[in-house]
């Protein structure tokens, strides 16, 4: 317990230079609850397609749609083609038939006007600090706020627990 009182009178020395003109009535410590948010957020990037995926899109853009026959004319194993399909897909740049055939879309056209790059989603894990006090995001960076040694130089102290997260 001393070595609290005694971090409590640093910061109250503190105070009284930084604050001349004002005396202090009440000095005592203050916990302030901050919580973690973490938050998964997906973004859209630009992300260049296969080599195999471009190719076979510019052979579907003439005509070719039968994926035996773009395996034929890529000089490609049916997995490869079957590979670079499911990539198409996914992004729907094509549709597939009933009957197997793959035909491009207009995202296909424009994905390949814009040189085989085509955007896909990316999921992103964010860490923000959540004052719920005032129920708004703090503009602190997490390390800065948990860093033991930064904190204690503030007059300040982190207890090492892990609180619920906010309802």
């Amino acid at each position: 317990m001393s070595h609290s009182r005694s971090e409590l009178a640093a910061v109250t020395s503190r105070a009284k230079r930084r604050f001349p003109d004002h005396t202090l009535d009440n000095v005592y410590p203050v916990c302030m609850p901050i919580y973690e948010l973490r938050l998964l957020v997906t973004t859209l990037s630009e992300d260049k397609l296969s080599t195999s995926a471009r190719f076979i899109l510019r052979l579907l853009n003439t005509g070719v749609t039968q994926p035996t026959e773009i395996a034929r004319l890529l000089g490609l194993p049916p997995n490869y083609v079957a590979g670079a399909a499911s990539e198409l897909l996914g992004n729907e740049l094509v549709v597939q038939g009933i009957d197997s055939n793959l035909r491009i879309t207009d995202a296909g056209k424009r994905c390949l006007q814009g040189g085989g790059s085509s955007l896909r989603p990316r999921n992103i894990s964010l860490r923000v600090p959540y004052d719920p006090l005032t129920k708004k995001v703090l503009d602190i960076g997490i390390e800065i706020l948990l860093d033991r040694n930064v904190v204690r130089k503030n007059g300040l102290f982190v207890i090492p627990a892990n609180p619920r997260p906010p309802r």
